[in-house]
């Protein structure tokens, strides 16, 4: 089965209440994902966690096509910690309770001046994409913002993903990475023992 969705679907005012009615047109599910360094926190003397990223992903199920159907607020599903890009505390908040096959978008959105997190935040994209994958649950996009674009795919390619699909045997994961605005668009396939 093969799904088609408009590209210019995306928006840049997308917010991490995922509030954006453009969003239940096409999707039964949507998260944002929040990205900040918790400046001050930890850091005297000694401390080998400063800094320390935070970085929040924020989920709101929705109806698709059934705008305002079935209103749930959007909450905080999963917290990671980074220091530098090494992942060091996880507090996921609840079980993900999206049925499988159900089709949803993931925006990847720094705060203003802090994009340089983007390897805390592709690690956490890659944990959330690999759940959503081994529960049969669909990915469609992942957001990030166009001058971002390059540092992800960069980021993503040390967590084994490739532009180039291999021959393996059975379903490959995989992440369709997308621009807001629009311009970019490309598919990475995550390769086994790539280097």
């Amino acid at each position: 089965m093969m799904l088609i969705f408009e590209a210019d679907k995306t928006s840049a005012d997308v917010t991490a209440d995922l509030l954006d009615p453009r969003l239940e047109e096409q999707y039964d599910w949507a998260m944002f994902v929040d990205v900040h360094e918790l400046k001050g926190y930890l850091q005297y003397p000694g401390s080998r966690l400063y800094p320390l990223t935070d970085v929040r992903v924020i989920y709101r199920p929705l109806a698709k096509g059934k705008r305002g159907a079935d209103y749930v607020k959007a909450k905080v599903y999963e917290e990671f910690w980074y220091h530098n890009h090494i992942p060091v505390g996880l507090k996921r908040n609840e079980q993900l309770k999206i049925a499988p096959d159900k089709f949803g978008i993931i925006y990847v959105q720094p705060r203003d001046g802090e994009g340089d997190h983007l390897d805390a935040t592709a690690n956490a994209v890659v944990r959330i994409a690999a759940d959503l994958w081994l529960n049969d649950v669909l990915l469609g996009y992942v957001v990030v913002p166009y001058n971002l674009f390059d540092q992800m795919v960069s980021e993503l390619g040390r967590f084994n993903f490739s532009k180039s699909a291999s021959i393996n045997s059975g379903a490959q994961l995989t992440i369709h990475l997308r621009s807001n605005p629009a311009g970019r668009d490309q598919i990475f396939f995550y390769q086994k023992g790539y280097q």
